[in-house]
């Protein structure tokens, strides 16, 4: 009997401990506040919630394969991160909210990278994009609430562009159980570091040294909003050195040439890249008085990267704008 007494004081002292963790857990995931930039779906509770302060986070992009969605492509996005899943309970649709989740993107200014449905999605792609790495315990309730095409309506939506002048990213997992009547959102975002526009920027005497040594150079400090082509105010320092060597060397002509990255299509790439190019010809031309038959614009897109496209750092090189000698 004692031996009995003793064994149930220890299991009610365990399921205390359990429950303490438990109450513990709840009570930090609701101290999680929502991220500035996007409010919760009216209805929604936090259920768990963490931030870093610089971590990787892979967003997915698209599938290689349409017609077989079970791998995406992904990207990768470094820098300060935020993970929160919020728990909603009632009628709501998973559709009904992975719209609101893209007229929220739209809003920010954010361009769309990949918007899927149900089987447009694929079954695997809460597995692909979160287990296995320190994701997977946040996301457990998408991992192993049978979200399949069967019992449950799924959808995701990433978009990525620039916030406060910094890169900015973010992705939502929406998943609706639908015999509890449950939907999960899990929303991830990226901030990275604000862009030091005055740290590296073409001179006159970087001019003289790519043409004369290289034929061509590349125009730093020359800048564009996330997939537009207006040339930024910020650029005027590097437009001025430009028209400041070609006036010098009046008998030379240039090719402006645009690159990209490969995020995208490469039909829009090459397009993009072509229009910045033109912005760039126009300032030129039209601020700065320089002949109009010295310049030529031509984009090239993707076809003659400066770095891997695998990383940000390498996406970012790619991205530029060159004077090349003709």
């Amino acid at each position: 009997m004692a031996r009995n007494r003793k064994a149930v004081r220890l299991a009610n002292a365990v399921l205390g401990f359990l429950y303490g963790v438990a109450c513990a857990a709840q009570s930090a995931a609701a101290s999680g506040a929502d991220h500035p930039m996007f409010s919760r779906y009216p209805g929604s509770e936090i259920i768990e919630h963490r931030q870093q302060q610089f971590a990787r986070t892979q967003l997915a992009t698209g599938f290689a394969d349409k017609n077989n969605p079970a791998e995406p492509t992904r990207r990768t996005f470094e820098g300060k991160t935020t993970t929160i899943i919020y728990e909603l309970v009632g009628p709501q649709s998973a559709l009904q909210v992975v719209r609101n989740y893209e007229q929220a993107f739209a809003r920010a200014g954010l361009k769309t990278l990949l918007s899927c449905f149900n089987q447009t999605c694929g079954d695997q792609l809460s597995i692909a994009l979160y287990r296995g790495n320190d994701k997977e315990p946040l996301y457990r309730r998408m991992l192993y609430d049978s979200i399949d095409n069967t019992t449950s309506d799924f959808g995701y939506v990433s978009a990525a562009g620039t916030a406060n002048g910094a890169p900015f990213a973010a992705g939502v997992f929406i998943g609706r159980i639908r015999t509890g009547d449950r939907v999960y959102v899990g929303l991830d975002i990226v901030q990275g570091e604000p862009m030091k526009m005055d740290q590296i920027v073409v001179d006159l005497n970087q001019l003289t040294k790519g043409i004369r040594e290289q034929g061509k150079v590349v125009l730093s400090g020359i800048y564009f909003d996330t997939d537009k082509d207006i040339v930024k105010p910020e650029s005027e320092q590097a437009l001025r050195a430009i028209s400041d060597y070609l006036q010098k060397n009046p008998q030379q002509g240039f090719f402006v040439v645009g690159h990209s990255d490969t995020a995208g299509s490469y039909e829009h790439n090459v397009d993009l890249s072509r229009r910045r190019a033109q912005a760039v010809v126009t300032a030129l031309t039209g601020k700065y008085a320089v002949a109009k038959p010295r310049l030529t614009a031509v984009g090239i897109g993707p076809v003659a990267p400066a770095g891997a496209n695998a990383t940000d750092a390498g996406r970012t090189r790619n991205r530029r704008v060159e004077l090349v000698l003709r």
